[in-house]
């Protein structure tokens, strides 16, 4: 098996107290096997990042419920190819990573590795569930061993118009607890969407690659890489005094115009 996948670098990283965490939920219709996968299969990289998952395999009906009804269903029925199939499976299991601020993603790669080696088993389903998004087995399928870091396929960027307590529309991320950062909220003002989508997306590109950033902090005015001609600064997401509740599983920052 060819084991030269390499592992995605965090070129800014900077060591953090915070922890990464992972979940991914593999369904399937019958019992998944217990994986032993190699380097470069599926895209695990070379090292012992599978040492830092823990897999579960589960077939009580309460538990697989608990991510098959609600909010976890309306967004089943929007990104898997046919969302009944949730209803006839009888087994699922989790993947899961706990780990202290990481130099680089192998964790991430491991577990989506795991993940693929499940798909190709039997699973059809699987639920990144800090990302908030469910990601069907023919889309997995068709991601490369090498394929390279991809923010849009880790993190979900959210734009809220509606039951947002008054404060309008709201962009925020789902998903930078797997890089043991902070996601990001932003209240956007009218005219400033495609900004402050861009300023959003820059930020979190930033700190999965490892950056760091404070409550206090300015996005200076003419940074071209975060934001361009408008000025933001950062604050403490602290709802609902600053912004709304959101489904976030993650403390976060709030970008703010100035």
């Amino acid at each position: 098996m060819d084991a030269t996948t390499a592992v995605w670098p965090r070129l800014n990283y900077q060591r953090t107290a915070r922890r990464a965490v992972v979940r991914l939920l593999a369904f399937a219709p019958g019992p998944l096997p217990d994986l032993s996968i190699n380097p470069g299969e599926y895209g695990l990289p070379a090292g012992d990042h599978l040492a830092a998952l823990t897999v579960t395999a589960h077939d009580d009906p309460g538990q697989l419920d608990q991510w098959r009804a609600g909010a976890w269903r309306a967004g089943a029925e929007q990104d898997l190819v046919d969302a009944r199939r949730l209803d006839a499976a009888t087994h699922c299991v989790t993947i899961e990573a706990d780990l202290p601020d990481p130099a680089d993603l192998g964790h991430l790669q491991a577990a989506w590795a795991l993940a693929q080696g499940l798909v190709a088993h039997g699973a059809f389903a699987v639920l990144d569930a800090h990302a908030g998004r469910w990601v069907d087995a023919a889309l997995l399928e068709t991601w490369p061993p090498e394929r390279p870091f991809d923010l849009d396929e880790e993190v979900n960027v959210v734009l809220r118009t509606d039951g947002t307590d008054g404060f309008g529309h709201v962009l925020f991320t789902r998903g930078m607890a797997k890089f043991a950062r902070p996601d990001i909220v932003a209240v956007v003002r009218p005219g400033m969407a495609r900004m402050v989508n861009r300023v959003v997306r820059q930020l979190a590109g930033m700190l999965a690659e490892g950056g760091t950033a404070i409550p206090g902090q300015r996005l200076g005015a003419g940074d071209p890489s975060l934001g361009g001609a408008a000025a933001f600064h950062l604050a403490v997401y602290d709802p609902p005094s600053n912004a709304p509740a959101l489904p976030l599983s993650n403390d976060a920052l709030l970008v703010v115009a100035d």
